[in-house]
């Protein structure tokens, strides 16, 4: 449901974001972690987007490699999947990345 509150709907109750006060936000388990370290990767992402229109004058959102944005280069995804130089890197900002995937393909599965 578009606009759901993801802490909610991993316990599998329905509820707008903006219109009800989250009764699992104190609530520590796995999947409610989960989404709020998603949360995090996500801030974390939209601040480097917002970073990249301020530095190439341009907002290419879908259309950027984000290990390569980390790094300060602003690489076009397309054709460069098995290219990119930062594939394996280990930083906290691609491991950030790596886990976004994750997260989104459970989200997607379940």
């Amino acid at each position: 449901v578009r606009g759901a509150c993801y802490l909610c709907e991993v316990h599998g109750v329905t509820a707008h974001q903006r219109t009800h006060a989250c009764p699992f936000t104190d609530c520590v388990c796995t999947c409610c972690e989960i989404v709020r370290v998603r949360r995090a990767v996500v801030a974390h992402q939209l601040r480097m987007r917002r970073q990249e229109k301020r530095t190439c004058g341009q907002y290419s959102p879908s259309y950027t490699c984000n290990r390569c944005r980390n790094h300060g280069l602003y690489v076009p995804k397309k054709g460069h999947k098995n290219a990119c130089p930062y594939d394996s890197c280990p930083c906290p900002m691609c491991s950030l990345c790596h886990s976004r995937s994750i997260l989104d393909a459970h989200f997607r599965t379940n």
